[in-house]
């Protein structure tokens, strides 16, 4: 790897030391209460998160926020390790996983009328879009509110949105907006990695078995509704998402 990487991966091998281990697991599942759960994991480095969280939060809530909290909170130290250009361009692929994911969790809430609070706590802050923005999207009245505040602050995967939402209008078409959103996503991915360097292929690696999971998902599914007597012939493909490894 290039000197760029040095720093960064000492800091990150001391922050995996800190990870919980198989002995910590075996200790929380051994609690006889979620309170007792909750005491553990506030012993460990989830402290800080655990703190948070118990000022809004008790139970199972509380142990999720505090696991979300973390995540913004690691992911987003993780970034600052890496300096401009490939560095910071091969950290922001792997981490856009999360605006993906964010984007994909306000259009299903706004479209399905889900309460804020409920959106917002599916919601993990660890991508471009920080928790300001994504408060700011979960609040709006309807989708098409969404999707024209994304357009004004320039926000990731507005233009994507845009234009399959003008292709797909109408709620029954909502899986043809999400697919359409999660194609270009990783068709900009590959676009910035068609040229790659040797680290670049290991992040293209690691996207293509996103996609092949993603894709091996999307075919269970389908063969769990329709049935195996269904197929007469190939399985549709409509869905399937291209770029990944399995032709």
């Amino acid at each position: 790897m290039s000197a760029d990487y040095g720093y960064a991966n000492a800091r990150l091998r001391a922050m995996k030391s800190r990870l919980l281990v198989s002995d910590d697991y075996h200790r929380l599942l051994a609690q006889e209460s979620v309170a007792s759960f909750i005491s553990l994991l506030a012993a460990t480095d989830y402290q800080e998160d655990v703190e948070d969280a118990l000022l809004h939060a008790s139970g199972i809530p509380c142990v999720a926020d505090a696991l979300r909290r973390n995540a913004a909170r690691i992911f987003g130290r993780v970034y600052d390790l890496f300096g401009a250009g490939e560095p910071e361009l091969l950290i922001r692929i792997l981490l856009s996983r999360w605006d993906l994911q964010n984007v994909l969790t306000l259009i299903r809430g706004q479209a399905n009328r889900i309460p804020r609070s409920e959106i917002l706590a599916a919601l993990t802050p660890v991508g471009r879009l920080d928790w300001i923005e994504l408060e700011t999207l979960a609040q709006q009245p309807s989708l098409t509110a969404v999707v024209d505040l994304m357009l004004t602050r320039h926000l990731p995967y507005a233009n994507s949105l845009a234009r399959a939402m003008g292709r797909h209008r109408g709620r029954e078409d909502l899986k043809q907006v999400e697919y359409a959103l999660i194609v270009d996503h990783y068709r900009r991915i590959s676009e910035a990695l068609s040229q790659p360097s040797a680290n670049g292929r290991v992040v293209l690696g690691l996207v293509q078995a996103e996609i092949d999971n993603l894709n091996l998902s999307v075919f269970l599914r389908l063969w769990s509704d329709a049935g195996a007597d269904a197929w007469a012939g190939a399985p549709p493909t409509q869905w399937l998402i291209p770029g990944g490894s399995l032709h």
